[in-house]
């Protein structure tokens, strides 16, 4: 039977969710940020009696693949900010002071556009530690930064930055008052994968799908695994004209190997050792919150 273009865009696919509403699982985070970042965000009468500082941002770090970037889209969204997403490519110059006077562009235009959430996608490519040599030869660019991101908030300007390496962005910049929280994405959890499944394949035709099992089927698969899984598998289904099977899912995941090997997953564990003991030397509250 011949494919019906007219039919696919309506048969395959769902409508894409805005918000919060379009990830799968990570509750824990979605709460912390409700709790103490878009409540300041959104109660700016409440912020104002009871004199609640603007959160200025916060750092995403973790393995790759976990939805880092994807989640600072959607909270964009879920806050009804303006979302501008910063590679380092876009702010680099082979000038001298050229990349510092693009930074310095770069928050004027986000504040321009305030309420603005501003994403550096590998922040530690921003701004690496002054003591390492790409920190030394970054020096003025990372001082640039720090001068930006000082109660950047109060400008209704909101920083989210990742990384898949914290452990090497400059200490000065994981402070109150610059980026006020770090906050560990792991690997999804069995409710979290479940849930990803079931995203992935709404408005997909399907047959009696059991996500938990899949679910259960891939411990230790990051977020864009379980993405290429149900894509892979809607392939197959559509060269085949037949609807997506549970024997076709679990056929490709188990022709599919986890992204992330259990020696770098060890390593994270560490990095998040390391990087909690920063949280907890930054335990003094900023005036107003909780």
């Amino acid at each position: 039977m011949p494919f019906d273009e007219d039919d696919a865009p309506k048969k395959m696919f769902a409508e894409e969710s805005k918000g919060f509403a379009a990830i799968a699982g990570m509750e824990e985070l979605k709460k912390i940020l409700r709790e103490r970042v878009m409540f300041v965000l959104k109660n700016k009468r409440k912020a104002e009696k009871y004199k609640l500082t603007p959160p200025n941002g916060m750092l995403l770090y973790g393995p790759p693949g976990c939805g880092k970037t994807f989640f600072a889209e959607k909270f964009a969204e879920e806050c009804g900010y303006n979302f501008m997403m910063i590679k380092m490519s876009s702010i680099s110059s082979t000038l001298v002071h050229g990349t510092e006077e693009n930074i310095a562009k770069l928050f004027a235009e986000a504040e321009e556009k305030a309420p603005t959430v501003l994403c550096f996608d590998e922040f530690d490519a921003f701004v690496p530690a002054r003591t390492s040599y790409e920190g030394r030869n970054q020096a003025g660019e990372v001082n640039e930064f720090l001068t930006h991101l000082n109660n950047c908030g109060e400008r209704g300007v909101f920083v989210v930055a990742t990384s898949n390496r914290p452990d090497m962005i400059d200490p000065a910049v994981l402070r109150t008052g610059r980026i006020d929280r770090q906050i560990f994405v792991p690997l999804p959890d069995q409710e979290a994968r479940c849930k990803m499944f079931k995203l992935h394949l709404n408005g997909r035709p399907c047959d009696n799908i059991d996500a938990e099992k899949l679910a259960n089927m891939t411990d230790g698969y990051i977020a864009s695994d379980i993405a290429y899984i149900c894509n892979e598998s809607a392939m197959i289904a559509a060269f085949n004209d037949k609807d997506i099977s549970q024997d076709i899912l679990e056929m490709v995941i188990s022709s599919l190997k986890p992204s992330i090997r259990p020696d770098i997953i060890k390593m994270y564990d560490d990095i998040r050792d390391k990087m909690e003991g920063i949280n907890r030397e930054n335990t003094i509250k900023k005036i107003g919150f909780v």
